[in-house]
């Protein structure tokens, strides 16, 4: 052996230093990554809120209107709707359950459903519910449209359950 190589007497041999862990680094990207995460949850969270969060209480139902607020669908008025809400309530007092009984009391009017041997069968539901497709009346308005579905037959039939205002609420097939 030479003088100059390492190893030897004058270059004694050093290894190199051990690779760093890394475990700090990925302990404190991991923290800052919680913190993000964090932040944008609490983001949303303000973001979704829709009153300031000073009162819990749902707003109380509206009385019934005369009609519907919206001129394409429009409550029928005469003899013959409020007949076809009579048959229609006899037959869920007949075979419905009590759940549907009870959401059946808001009905004010049913039109279509003398008429179901046509292809396309449609029949309305009005009924003195408030709010919109999204609110507290729309498991009513399904408890209503599956009653009509149990009462009711046709090759390709919907129903479509409507509020005081207008407000399409739930549809069904029977």
């Amino acid at each position: 052996m030479t003088s100059h190589e390492p190893g030897s007497a004058d270059h004694p041999y050093t290894p190199p230093p051990p690779p760093r862990g890394g475990r700090g680094k990925a302990l404190g990207f991991g923290c800052l990554g919680a913190l993000i995460v964090l932040a944008f949850l609490v983001v949303v969270a303000l973001a979704v809120r829709d009153d300031g969060g000073d009162s819990e209480e749902l707003p109380s139902p509206t009385p019934a209107t005369t009609g519907p607020a919206d001129p394409g669908v429009e409550e029928p008025e005469g003899p013959e709707a409020r007949e076809e809400a009579a048959e229609f309530r006899e037959c869920v007092e007949e075979n419905g359950t009590d759940p549907e009984k009870m959401a059946l009391q808001r009905v004010t009017a049913v039109t279509g459903s003398r008429d179901l041997n046509r292809e396309n069968a449609a029949a309305e539901v009005f009924t003195d519910l408030p709010g919109g497709r999204v609110g507290p009346s729309i498991g009513q308005a399904r408890l209503i449209a599956g009653a009509f579905a149990s009462c009711y037959e046709a090759d390709n039939g919907t129903v479509t359950v409507y509020s005081a205002d207008g407000n399409m609420l739930a549809t069904g097939r029977f």
